[in-house]
């Protein structure tokens, strides 16, 4: 029998910040780099995470909505505040120690994330179907 390593506990305030902010692995590792290196550029980013240009620079750009980074003229800056960057010190030593149980957590975020939107469809659906029964515009 193998002996269990338990996972390193994940703070309620980092749990919130990957669900609400960084709620895939993409733009963990995109923020986590950015943090390494304050000012870099998207080219730079795209070589180090091998992901394309155009990718990178639409997920830099949607990161950048959360207000943890900027992307202006091809630079990407980190801007976080100054508890989201305690929290993004924090996924970095947990990401360097533990990088599984980092992926199960996004993992897990993404399959709630596909949850919610699949049941939000289906209650749209269901409402939509409903009303235009009840339509009595004849």
């Amino acid at each position: 029998m193998g002996s269990h390593v338990s996972a390193p506990a994940i703070s309620p305030e980092l749990l919130q910040l990957l669900e609400t902010k960084l709620d895939n692995l993409e733009k963990l590792e995109l923020v986590l780099a950015v943090r390494d290196v304050p000012e870099t550029t998207v080219a730079e980013l795209a070589r180090e995470l091998q992901i394309g240009h155009d990718v990178l620079l639409g997920l830099a750009t949607e990161v950048g909505r959360t207000k943890l980074v900027t992307v202006s003229d091809g630079a990407v800056k980190l801007t976080a505040s100054p508890e989201d960057v305690v929290l993004l010190d924090e996924a970095a030593a947990l990401y360097a120690s533990d990088r599984r149980s980092v992926m199960r957590v996004m993992s897990k975020i993404a399959m709630d994330h596909i949850r919610k939107r699949a049941a939000r469809s289906f209650a749209d659906a269901f409402d939509f179907r409903k009303k235009k029964k009840g339509d009595d515009r004849g």
